[in-house]
Order: structure tokens, then C-alpha cells, then sequence
């Protein structure tokens, strides 16, 4: 996940805009107050490394993004007994700052049903609600 030039291998976003991103590493192992740029569409959205512990932890927030402001993320791994890794991804945000805080949840979390698709690129992606 630290590697941005993956990211279009396994996520919703197509393309790393690299004219527009900072501070990324050469070999993919960007620090902590990198910006990475992402396009999806014809938009681009920029996220800003603000935490990084190796193999654990990445935290980041919106650097620019015309949709959102004050977005916080962390994506916390955890590994299983059977070689796999637990994800907890969640970020919070303000689309206006007059406006209660915004947190996206997995569907599947307080009992209710998960709600799971395959990507067009086949990956898995699950359905999330937003909770004011």
C-alpha cells in the first residue's frame, strides 16, 4: 500500500499522476509528507502521508481534492494465524466545516449484512455507508 504505483492494480483509482505528486520514493517506499497524486476519471485527488509504520500502519490526509476537506485516513493491517492479513481501513471527513463530522463505515460492522462485488478489474469491493 505504501507503493502509489500500485494502486491502480488493485484499487478504483487509474492512474498515479506523478507530474502532480511529491516527495514520492524512486523505489516505491514513499515517506511520510509525500503527496501522492490519483487519477479516477478526469479527475485527480492528492493525499498527504502523515503516519507510516512498516508493514502496520499508513495514515494520510487530503492534500487537495475539489469533493472533500479535512480528510483523515488510516489503513491499519494486522495479521492472522493463518498468513493472511486483517485491513481496517476508515477515514473521516468535512465536506463543509459548518458540517458534523463524516465517517465511512463498512457495511457489515453493527450487524448488518456485508455488501460485496466484484470490481471490473476483478478485485473485491465491499459497500460502505456514511454516517453523520
Amino acid at each position: 500500500m505504501v507503493d502509489a504505483a500500485s494502486w491502480p492494480l488493485w484499487s478504483k483509482v487509474d492512474s498515479l499522476d506523478t507530474e502532480r505528486s511529491t516527495g514520492l520514493d524512486p523505489g516505491g517506499d514513499d515517506g511520510v509528507g509525500a503527496v501522492r497524486a490519483f487519477r479516477t476519471g478526469r479527475r485527480v485527488t492528492g493525499e498527504r502521508l502523515t503516519e507510516k509504520v512498516e508493514q502496520r500502519l499508513l495514515a494520510y490526509e487530503d492534500a487537495f481534492n475539489p469533493s472533500m476537506r479535512n480528510y483523515h485516513a488510516r489503513i491499519e493491517l494486522a495479521p492472522t494465524s493463518d498468513s493472511g492479513t486483517v485491513i481496517h481501513w476508515y477515514g473521516v471527513a468535512r465536506q463543509d466545516p459548518a458540517q458534523r463530522p463524516t465517517r465511512l463505515v463498512r457495511l457489515g460492522e453493527a450487524g448488518t449484512a456485508a455488501a460485496e462485488r466484484p470490481s471490473a478489474r476483478g478485485h473485491r469491493l465491499r459497500a460502505y455507508r456514511v454516517i453523520r
